[in-house]
């Protein structure tokens, strides 16, 4: 019986002690609270959504009518983004509505970044061959100390570089933070954090972009 009445006596109490709290108090408590739940849902959801996406990718890279003779580095992509379009739910399509706008943006290679540019990196220098109809090739200019050679096509969107590579790296497209540009320089923001600085050295002809230096490579 005491028992009984210690638990009434301890409830009645607790109950004394929500009413005692102040009104902003308990609606503070309640929207710290609700803002917690939400961002663990959210958290929650964008997992779901990106393991989703993950997979989605791996069955658009294998099907067959994606990749087809003849198209570029930015045309398979706008194929690939195009298939997940398709493939993903409102939430996927969501979460990578900034990758969909930057390739629907392609071509798009503004003046500017046409030219010749050298770049440091720990292998040594590579020279960029930037073109005005969004091609680019890279190659290392001490070839003792070995070093890769790429090709594929690049873009500019809202501040960002985008390369797509013709081999390699297929998806999803590596895009670059434009950090500064002067003219003669710009750099970018690598996904590391890192920065890269490209000099330019050189031109290449063109015909929408005549003034781009002087023509020292074609």
């Amino acid at each position: 019986m005491s028992h009984q009445m210690a638990n009434g006596s301890s409830r009645g109490n607790i109950v004394k002690l929500n009413h005692d709290l102040p009104k902003p108090v308990t609606w503070i408590a309640r929207i710290i609270g609700y803002g917690i739940g939400s961002v663990v849902f959210l958290g929650v959801l964008a997992w779901f959504g990106l393991v989703r996406m993950a997979t989605f990718s791996e069955e658009c890279l294998q099907r067959p009518g994606v990749f087809k003779a003849g198209d570029g580095a930015i045309k398979t992509a706008q194929s690939i983004d195009e298939c997940l379009q398709a493939q993903n739910s409102f939430l996927e399509n969501l979460l990578r509505r900034s990758t969909h706008k930057t390739l629907k943006s392609l071509p798009n290679a503004p003046c500017k970044y046409v030219g010749v540019w050298n770049s440091p990196r720990l292998q040594g220098i590579y020279q960029y061959s930037l073109h005005e109809d969004s091609k680019f090739t890279v190659a290392p200019l001490d070839r003792r100390n070995g070093g890769d050679f790429y090709s594929g096509e690049w873009g500019v969107y809202r501040g960002k570089m985008v390369w797509l590579y013709d081999e390699g790296r297929v998806w999803p497209p590596d895009v670059n933070v434009i950090k500064s540009t002067d003219g003669n320089s710009f750099s970018l923001v690598e996904a590391d954090n890192s920065i890269t600085t490209f000099t330019r050295v050189g031109a290449l002809e063109s015909i929408s972009c005549p003034q781009n230096g002087p023509i020292v490579a074609k």
